[in-house]
């Protein structure tokens, strides 16, 4: 959502992390820094029934990036 100030300027960088969403990302960097690959992370968040991006899966690419985009 959109804010403006006082002047009608837009307020950037107002945001608020998420702790739950931070620690997936962190635990998602820190598997990966230990050598488990992509496929694997999200098999195990799947498993785990964590929502992905979105409340998708997760697959490889969520981990790793897909080359197109």
């Amino acid at each position: 959502m959109k804010k403006l100030d006082t002047y009608g300027n837009p307020v950037r960088g107002d945001r608020e992390i998420d702790e739950v969403e931070a620690n997936i990302v962190r635990r998602v960097f820190r598997e990966f820094a230990d050598g488990v690959g992509p496929r694997t992370i999200a098999r195990r968040l799947n498993e785990e029934g964590i929502p992905g991006p979105s409340g998708k899966l997760w697959s490889d690419t969520t981990i790793r990036g897909h080359v197109k985009r």
